[in-house]
């Protein structure tokens, strides 16, 4: 019988980069749930506490006492939404609940969020599983400030994370440009928004990125260029949740990486991966939106409603 692996790379055997692919992607993906594995076992010691529902809800105790009798990897999609949302909500402040909440649900938590595909679920588009939520509740626990084996874990899973969206096979065609065809939880985008929220070390996954040199690395990089460069240039921010010094000044930092004249190349270097003469047309038209990004901020340097940071990078 075929290993899972073998039958990837035979499904993928069409295009002339499809045995490395294979090989690189799947080795991403176990990379990826190792680090997930490693989650779990250092967040073991976390218990759950009975009192995270809604007393409103009328559910049976049977179901309310979950969290204090299983891990949260025992735990159903359904139930990690419905007691993670209401673990955080019920605390206003940094006190013992949202740090005991957040350190209980965060293994399983990461592990749905980053394999979900996104497609209309309520349960799969609800708050415990955005990343958004997830940052701001890391951030008021103070995860910086957690022991060492901990921090390392949730490092060492965005690391892993990183790869694996690197290794997201995305073929570069006509069709790539379109954001939906990059889902989330593999888009280089919602990868830096999360990212940069728990200030993180991003330098060694932007040298990562550069010396890809892939098909699928150079969609992410089309896609976070067309879509961020125009949030960017119509808000001043990278994303719109971007309302910390930290979180500022790590976008400051992907901006300049995206302005470096080795972006520039990369994108030229990837038109050995169009297949079709409208992807080449979308790669001139993203060089052409880079070369346009230094002369308007320069326009813009002035302007009190653009964040320090943005006339800084200019």
């Amino acid at each position: 019988m075929a290993t899972r692996k073998n039958k990837r790379k035979a499904e993928a055997a069409h295009t002339p980069w499809a045995p490395k692919w294979a090989d690189e992607a799947l080795d991403a993906e176990a990379t990826l749930t190792e680090s997930i594995r490693n989650l779990r076992h250092v967040f073991a010691r976390c218990r759950g506490q009975k009192n995270w529902a809604d007393p409103l809800d009328g559910k049976p105790s049977s179901f309310t006492d979950r969290p204090a009798q299983v891990s949260s990897s025992a735990l159903s999609e359904a139930e990690v939404a419905y007691f993670y949302s209401h673990a955080v909500c019920m605390a206003f402040e940094p006190d013992r609940n949202i740090l005991a909440a957040t350190k209980y649900f965060l293994p399983r938590v990461f592990e749905v969020a980053v394999r979900i595909r996104h497609c209309g679920d309520p349960i799969k588009e609800g708050l415990a599983f955005d990343w958004w939520f997830i940052v701001q509740n890391m951030n008021r626990s103070r995860w910086l400030k957690w022991p060492e084996p901990q921090r390392q874990a949730v490092v060492e899973f965005f690391s892993a994370w990183w790869t694996a969206t690197l290794g997201y096979h995305v073929q570069l065609d006509a069709k790539v440009g379109r954001y939906e065809q990059i889902p989330s939880e593999r888009s280089a985008d919602e990868f830096f928004r999360a990212a940069s929220g728990l200030d993180m070390d991003l330098s060694s996954m932007l040298r990562q990125w550069r010396a890809a040199r892939t098909a699928s690395a150079a969609a992410q990089l089309i896609e976070l260029i067309r879509h961020g460069i125009n949030r960017l240039l119509t808000t001043g921010y990278l994303w719109d949740d971007s309302d910390t010094d930290a979180v500022m000044g790590r976008q400051g930092e992907i901006v300049r990486w995206l302005l470096e004249p080795a972006t520039a190349q990369q994108l030229q270097e990837a038109r050995a991966f169009c297949a079709e003469r409208e992807a080449e047309m979308l790669i001139g038209e993203v060089l052409e939106m880079l070369g346009s990004i230094s002369p308007t901020w320069r326009s813009f340097a002035d302007r009190r409603s653009f964040p320090q940071w943005v006339r800084d990078s200019v």
